[in-house]
């Protein structure tokens, strides 16, 4: 008789465990690096959209065209921000530059496009005109209606998720003007010190809503800008 080599049905269940047992352990760590760089790719994507609007309505409206309450007042403006005022200056300047697919009315802005921080604190942007555009993500615009030179526009990556998380779901880009021209987050740039990064990354998640002035969708996204649209080691929201 030849004999021939075999696994027993003991040392193949034990191998099986082990290989259950590595891809449990596996499996999570690369689905989060997975669902980071889908992340990663959808910032660069959308803050190349937004920049490159911002640029071309300085070519169509002159550098440094005014974009604030002077131009567009409005009776309902809380201080100095209003849906009217958001909707006029995004219809005026911006809409154009970007493929929207749906157009979201002032009722379904205020019931959809509210996030919360990591850490809880619900916060709803009902003042903002909110647009669907080809890629399937919303962009809202918010006016700064006490300025004639600043604006914000939003990011809802998944707008029909139904729990928002700020630096996970929701981003925040603010423009203002700088040595003539418009710049995205140069005035955070500005007030910014590596020395504050603590308070920057505990902004991100806290359930309070802001970091001086600037709301936790900013501070979050303005960490992943810094590090070169590359979420950093220290980034405080889980995926």
């Amino acid at each position: 008789m030849i004999k021939k080599k075999a696994f027993t049905l003991a040392e193949v269940l034990i191998t099986l465990g082990v290989i259950g047992v590595v891809a449990a352990m596996t499996l999570p760590i690369l689905i989060q690096k997975y669902k980071r760089v889908v992340v990663e790719t959808q910032l660069r994507r959308e803050y190349a959209l937004i920049a490159n609007a911002v640029k071309w309505a300085e070519v169509d409206n002159g550098t440094g065209f005014q974009i604030g309450a002077g131009n567009f007042d409005e009776t309902n403006d809380v201080n100095g921000f209003g849906y009217e005022h958001s909707e006029a200056v995004f219809e005026q300047y911006f809409k154009k530059y970007f493929k929207i697919i749906y157009t979201y009315n002032r009722n379904e802005t205020s019931a959809k496009f509210r996030y919360q921080g990591q850490e809880g604190g619900l916060r709803s942007i009902s003042h903002a005109k909110c647009v669907k555009i080809i890629d399937g993500t919303a962009l809202c615009y918010i006016a700064a209606g006490n300025s004639d030179t600043m604006g914000y526009f939003y990011v809802f990556l998944e707008p029909e998720k139904e729990v928002k998380i700020a630096g996970r779901d929701v981003f925040s880009f603010e423009f203002n003007r700088t040595g003539g021209t418009y710049k995205l987050y140069s005035r955070l740039d500005d007030h910014y010190n590596e020395s504050q990064r603590n308070e920057v990354i505990n902004a991100c998640t806290a359930p309070s809503e802001y970091w001086g002035i600037w709301p936790r969708p900013m501070t979050c996204t303005f960490l992943i800008w810094k590090n070169n649209f590359n979420i950093p080691d220290d980034y405080p929201i889980k995926f």
